[in-house]
């Protein structure tokens, strides 16, 4: 864990909430782990006491009955503030979903202490306030400096006149300090009562929108990482938390990943519609077997079950696996083995790459929740760097640097073809599905085209391509792909997703 400064760390002694040794302990290490929260932290320490005030809001989302105390009066001003935040009804609603929860704790505190960060700094107060203090500052600062001198000359005098002299220079500087240090005090408290401007409504306002953007937040890491579109916690919430604090930050500073989160969330929803459909059709083609398996008896033997004269025939043939069953045994060679997908990233793609990003995700969750290798070829006039996911399983760093990479340049199919058989080789990517996305042409040799055919026989691997717009030449990919989609754009690829 990275050390932190101990002037920026959240204080049992400084904290209006009542914070235990153990809340304290917890938001300094999400404080070392989450980068959002350091930055907010560190980048503001003109208001003073502010990385306790954030403490503060954390404590007050994270514990399960938060409750104020008596502070000093330095803390007055952070005091105000979290009283009012306690008792206004739109904390109460948030609080409900946030508390003993880290991750949704932390990004609502950073939001939160970002809104009251900005509502002090617009008060009127606040300028004089600022002024005043740095004044106060700088003659505690010079006060400090003079007591140190004293000190320093005292220890390596001997001198009985020197001394005599040093320390009344040594009490004048106390002094000094001493009222530096009550007048800072007196204007901070006098600054506190500022809290008295800020209405219940506009509170409210502050809050509704701190609890908005972590939803989003939460809501992408879902997209990107779970399986589903909606807001509740997904596949990040199995990640460390370290990791899940990297993708919240991941969200929220890069705007190319909100678009690809909200991409990936549609191609999902049609992914899952899509296998859901294909499903039943597949039922209701597959035939009749037999077993005992209750959602898949035919509504024949339901009416064996329900006559009374059958019943007893019906009850003897369950037990025995005998009832009549859709069999869903499948003719498809799809969903066996892992998925490869080679995914064109020339220039012409550079208007989809967002979607294309969004579309790799949706297929790496299919690979994730069906157990399956799953292997991004990207390729341009070259092969870029290829990503090999066991089980679909990838890191928050991978996830990252796949949808921040883009190759550009020219499209050369050999090399994305060859650097798949090569994965298809392998006894792991035996079975593979195959998906070649490109809205480009190239010539394929005949020895390569030989060469695939023979590996695909060989491994029992299936092809499908999914041919962007209408400039590329379908005949050169019929070649060496089983099946052709061509589309204007990757949502209209809704075949791709029978797994």
């Amino acid at each position: 864990m990275e050390l932190i400064r101990k002037d920026l760390v959240y204080k049992q002694e400084d904290a209006v909430v009542n914070a235990d040794k153990y809340d304290v302990r917890r938001f300094n290490e999400l404080y070392k782990m989450a980068g959002n929260l350091r930055n907010l932290c560190e980048a503001n320490q003109q208001v003073p006491q502010f990385t306790n005030l954030v403490g503060d809001v954390w404590a007050s989302f994270y514990k399960s009955a938060p409750s104020l105390q008596d502070v000093k009066p330095e803390l007055e001003l952070n005091r105000g503030l979290i009283e009012k935040l306690l008792i206004n009804p739109d904390y109460q609603s948030q609080h409900e979903h946030t508390k003993l929860d880290d991750l949704l704790s932390t990004v609502t505190s950073i939001h939160m202490s970002k809104e009251l960060l900005n509502w002090i700094q617009q008060q009127p107060e606040a300028k004089e306030y600022h002024k005043q203090l740095k004044k106060i500052q700088e003659r505690e600062d010079k006060a400090q400096q003079d007591i140190q001198q004293a000190t320093n000359q005292l220890a390596n005098l001997s001198s009985l006149a020197i001394q005599k002299e040093m320390e009344s220079l040594l009490k004048r500087a106390e002094k000094r300090l001493s009222r530096a240090q009550e007048a800072k005090h007196q204007l901070q408290q006098d600054f506190s009562n500022v809290t008295d401007n800020l209405s219940k409504e506009q509170l409210g306002q502050m809050l509704s929108q701190a609890a908005e953007r972590s939803n989003e937040t939460t809501q992408q890491m879902n997209q990107l990482m779970g399986e589903g579109t909606g807001s509740g916690k997904g596949d990040y919430s199995q990640l460390p938390i370290r990791d899940q604090f990297l993708l919240a930050q991941v969200c929220e500073a890069n705007p190319k990943m909100k678009e690809i989160a909200l991409l990936a969330g549609r191609f999902k929803q049609i992914a899952k519609d899509k296998q859901k459909s294909f499903h039943k059709e597949a039922i209701a083609r597959k035939g009749v077997t037999v077993g005992n398996e209750l959602e898949r008896l035919l509504p024949s033997e339901y009416m064996q079950y329900l006559l009374p004269q059958a019943n007893v025939d019906f009850m003897k043939r369950f037990s025995e696996a005998q009832t009549l069953i859709y069999d869903k045994k499948g003719k498809s060679k799809l969903g066996k083995g892992p998925i490869i997908c080679c995914i064109d990233e020339s220039g012409s793609m550079r208007k989809l790459d967002t979607q294309s990003k969004a579309f790799l995700i949706a297929l790496m969750s299919i690979a994730r929740k069906q157990h399956r290798d799953f292997a991004v070829i990207p390729f341009s006039s070259t092969v870029g760097q290829i990503e090999i996911l066991p089980k679909g399983k990838c890191s928050v760093t991978q996830l990252k640097d796949l949808c921040s990479r883009f190759m550009g340049g020219g499209t050369v199919f050999e090399e994305p073809l060859q650097a798949a058989l090569q994965l298809i080789e392998k006894a792991r990517f035996k079975q593979a599905d195959m998906i070649f996305v490109t809205d480009g042409e190239s010539n394929i040799s005949e020895g390569l085209l030989q060469a695939f055919r023979t590996v695909k026989k060989k491994k029992g691997f299936d092809c499908t391509a999914v041919v962007i717009g209408n400039s590329a030449n379908v005949n050169i990919v019929k070649q060496f792909a089983d099946k052709v989609v061509q589309v204007n754009d990757l949502f209209s690829a809704t075949d791709v997703f029978l797994f």
